[in-house]
């Protein structure tokens, strides 16, 4: 089945804010497409699809959808950027490489990660040094546990979309 790029105009079943084309280019333009070009192109189309629905469930976007009930959030209408209001046919280059580079990292591992609110979900050891009452305690982060189950922040991505959100993501977590 053929991937279905969301281009401004509203297009029906979209599916991804870049094409397969599109997403060689720039991650290769970048040095980010190690993974990515061992892809066949079913693959790569499927590591696009599940990159624009992480976007789309994980960020607060602004303004809103150009069409209500679009398969996808954008194009949006009254987005501001810098005070330069946003053509509302429009799907900005930084939502298309992003969808490029989160397709890159899914290519790598799941982009959600499933996330144990047990005691195996705390991230946080403790180191006590000292003696009697001088002792103190150190709370710090294990890079083992971190590896294991917490959720990835995609720090790249989210400073090439800082402009067009409202500053905030959807963590999400089962009850």
């Amino acid at each position: 089945m053929a991937l279905i790029v969301e281009d401004g105009t509203i297009v029906a079943g979209a599916e991804s804010y870049i094409s397969v084309t599109g997403a060689d280019t720039y991650l290769a333009k970048y040095g980010k497409d190690s993974v990515w070009k061992t892809k066949t192109v079913a693959e790569k189309e499927i590591l696009l699809r599940i990159s624009r629905l992480y976007m789309d469930t994980k960020y607060y976007w602004k303004g809103k959808q150009a069409t209500a009930g679009h398969e996808t959030n954008w194009p949006r209408s009254e987005v501001y950027v810098e005070g330069n209001l946003l053509n509302s046919d429009t799907v900005p280059a930084d939502i298309s490489n992003s969808n490029a580079l989160l397709a890159s990292e899914s290519a790598s591992g799941a982009l959600y990660r499933n996330i144990d609110g047990g005691t195996t979900g705390q991230l946080v050891k403790s180191l006590e040094d000292g003696i009697g009452p001088l002792k103190s305690k150190t709370e710090y982060y294990d890079g083992a546990s971190l590896a294991s189950g917490s959720q990835v922040s995609y720090t790249e991505v989210n400073a090439m979309l800082r402009l067009y959100t409202l500053g905030g993501t959807r963590l999400l977590q089962r009850s």
